[in-house]
């Protein structure tokens, strides 16, 4: 169910009045109310002089507190009046509220717009520390080119119907990524940070109230994930971890990233080698995303909603453009050489391999993926 507009406790209200339905009444019903009686253009052709049925425009914009995103944007489609008063809500303070970010200021600036695009294919703020803690750091802004490609077709895997088009803001996820993350150390947390940044874990109530600013790094994600603040019932998140990576790919951020990642990966990049893999997703104007990335990603989803798109129907793993050098292994002949990493084969209440795979299998293919930040806020 869609939350009503001033459900965050990050904001305070923003909108005078009662933020439920009446009596009886649940956002959802109210929701489904309007979609029996939408019209069937995608735009509104018709001007409502009177504001019916509502008895004047102060009526009109206190109803829309009482509806939730999904019932404004059914209300917008009914005539020209409706949208005009929906235009005027304020779309910049509902997207702060919901943790999603701003794209860059221009002349194509519409928050409204922004905001329907973003909302269902963000990994948001609001997300993140639910599962996490508090996202500390400044926020960026999304890049104005890169939001427009929300409006093209997905290059990699072309629309059977021409009047149909699978757009990439149906395929593609807005993946936010924080440098930091805040948590406090206690009972259910007993851990401090070590002199590179590292969390470690401590004798319980040996370090209790101490608020901790964890740079996240591969390393102290996997901590975090395995200390979830929610979503636990969903874990395990790993089911196996190569060590190696742990030390050869913890490098620490020092701010925080915005990532437009194709949620799947790409169909034509399965049964290929890495370097074809990588033109393949080049030759659209994308890189292969990073292994921070996609576990993040990856993380997320399965806290959050017991999914994860790298899984076992059919079997996937999307190789990243990290790798290790391997230091010990059976055959010898493989020891030394480097390896590109991968994610994936996630079954849950099991959880993924993080491991590494320098062969061609029809099970591993890569995610494309660009950076999507802008200036910060």
């Amino acid at each position: 169910m869609i939350p009503p507009i001033n459900s965050n406790p990050r904001c305070p209200p923003i909108t005078p009045g009662q933020n439920n339905p009446p009596a009886g009444i649940s956002n959802g019903q109210v929701i489904t109310q309007f979609e029996a009686r939408q019209l069937a253009q995608p735009k509104p052709i018709l001007h409502n002089p009177h504001c019916l049925p509502f008895l004047n425009a102060d009526t009109f914009s206190h109803s829309f507190s009482l509806l939730g995103y999904g019932g404004i944007f059914l209300c917008a489609r009914v005539c020209k009046l409706w949208n005009e008063h929906s235009e005027k809500l304020p779309w910049q303070q509902f997207s702060e509220n919901e943790g999603l970010l701003l794209i860059e200021e221009g002349k194509e600036t519409n928050r409204k717009e922004e905001f329907r695009v973003l909302y269902p294919m963000t990994i948001n703020l609001r997300m993140i520390e639910e599962v996490f803690g508090r996202v500390a750091g400044k926020i960026p802004c999304m890049r104005r080119d890169i939001f427009n490609k929300c409006y093209e077709q997905d290059p990699f895997e072309p629309s059977t119907d021409p009047l149909k088009p699978l757009l990439m803001m149906h395929t593609f996820k807005v993946v936010v990524i924080p440098a930091f993350i805040e948590r406090t150390s206690g009972p259910d947390f007993s851990f401090a940070l070590d002199e590179k940044g590292d969390l470690q874990p401590v004798e319980p109530g040996k370090v209790i109230g101490e608020k901790l600013q964890i740079p996240l790094g591969i390393y102290n994600l996997k901590i975090l994930c395995e200390n979830p603040l929610a979503g636990k019932e969903n874990g395990p998140v790993f089911s196996y971890f190569r060590l190696e990576i742990l030390d050869q790919c913890n490098t620490l951020p020092v701010k925080m990233r915005v990532c437009f990642m194709r949620k799947c990966i790409a169909p034509g990049s399965r049964n290929q080698s890495y370097s074809a893999q990588k033109a393949l997703v080049k030759s659209h104007g994308f890189g292969v995303t990073s292994l921070i990335e996609r576990v993040f990603f990856n993380a997320v989803g399965i806290l959050k909603f017991g999914t994860c798109q790298d899984g076992q129907n059919p079997l996937t793993y999307a190789r990243t453009s990290d790798s290790i050098t391997i230091l010990s292994a059976f055959p010898i002949a493989i020891a030394g050489s480097k390896h590109e990493l991968v994610v994936g084969g996630f079954a849950l209440r099991k959880g993924a391999d993080v491991s590494n795979s320098g062969y061609v299998h029809d099970s591993i293919g890569v995610a494309p993926g660009v950076s999507a930040e802008g200036s910060a806020t």
